[in-house]
């Protein structure tokens, strides 16, 4: 029996689009269709988070619908203007290779080193700061961008908001990300609007600062300080306590635990993060630092990292921030077990965003 040409058509392209994409479904998913299983969906950001059966197993990661080929999920609305603001922590470069598992001989592809670029912060008053360098702060105006004021194809990516008078003198232009993850922190594409020159950003906490300005976050009178570093606390989540050369914090859970600790004689933060990873390292020779960036804030020099270790036969993952200038260096420590670590990575960016060094 033959069916009419439309009927033919309407069944293809259902069997195309695939069934409504469901918790615990097995789909390909990612840039390379590997197979994963949907394990939850946040409807705050519309990212699904999966879990790679095939390529490289075990692995987590949070993408959009898109990135979901063998069902179909619906569309993401476009995000409000007011969604871009807060702090944005900025890179350039990376890109994307081809990676072989060499258990499994599948490939994969996986993001080449990107360089650490110092961070935006986009105001509810329609004001912006742009920290380009330790020197070169630009201080401007951010709006919707008009259609006309959008390049080509940016009529696909939602909504878009134009950065007046931004690095260089120039406008660019600004649009939410949408890319496969390890975390599901907001993302943004910055773009100039003459060139394709283009910087990625990762949203910092739910509230954070730039330039040593206390995260919003903090409650007003609960400034930690001591020597010459203060550190905003937001007494709801973090339990404080004294010690000799800074301070301990413990979340109310008391599953996650921060330590700012204080040395004179460190007057950078990369040879500060150098005499403390090799302490750690006595600990765990096998010490793995997963991901780790550089920069000036206000003037001080930062280096911010991830450490992965083992302690006392327990897998652990910490979140290390080191400042430094003339006036001593400050060490900020925040750590839990590897499997708790995700929940509390937004409250430890917004801890390491409030540290500031007292001029």
């Amino acid at each position: 029996m033959k069916l009419p040409v439309l009927v033919w058509l309407g069944m293809v392209l259902a069997w195309a689009a695939g069934p409504p994409c469901q918790i615990g479904m097995v789909v390909r998913a990612g840039a390379l269709n590997y197979d994963a299983k949907i394990l939850s969906f946040n409807p705050a950001n519309g990212l699904y988070k999966v879990q790679f059966i095939t390529g490289f197993k075990g692995d987590i990661e949070y993408v959009g619908p898109k990135g979901l080929k063998t069902c179909e999920a619906p569309e993401m609305a476009p995000v409000p203007v007011p969604w871009f603001v807060g702090v944005w922590q900025l890179t350039t470069g990376g890109g994307g290779a081809w990676a072989k598992n060499p258990t499994s001989g599948s490939w994969k592809v996986v993001g080449l080193d990107a360089a650490g670029a110092p961070p935006i912060r986009i105001n509810a008053d329609g004001s912006y700061e742009w920290v380009i360098d330790a020197k070169v702060t630009v201080n401007g105006r951010w709006r919707e961008a008009a259609a006309s004021e959008r390049k080509y194809g940016y009529d696909k990516l939602g909504t878009v908001v134009f950065l007046e008078r931004g690095e260089d003198g120039k406008n660019w232009l600004v649009s939410r990300l949408v890319t496969g993850s390890s975390d599901e922190r907001d993302r943004i594409l910055i773009e100039r609007t003459d060139l394709g020159l283009t910087y990625r950003g990762a949203r910092v906490g739910k509230t954070s600062a730039v330039a040593g300005v206390p995260v919003a976050t903090a409650p007003a009178g609960n400034v930690l300080a001591k020597g010459n570093a203060m550190l905003p606390v937001d007494a709801a989540k973090w339990t404080s306590m004294d010690t000799r050369t800074g301070f301990r914090l413990e979340s109310k859970d008391q599953k996650a635990s921060t330590v700012l600790q204080l040395d004179p004689a460190q007057t950078t933060a990369r040879g500060y993060a150098e005499v403390m990873l090799a302490q750690m390292r006595r600990g765990d020779p096998n010490l793995r630092i997963v991901e780790q960036a550089q920069r000036a804030v206000n003037g001080t020099d930062r280096v911010v990292m991830r450490v992965d270790m083992t302690r006392s036969g327990q897998a652990l993952s910490y979140y290390l921030v080191f400042a430094a200038d003339a006036g001593g260096g400050a060490a900020l420590v925040s750590w839990a077990t590897a499997d708790n670590f995700p929940r509390y990575l937004t409250d430890f960016t917004t801890l390491a965003d409030g540290l500031q060094l007292k001029r």
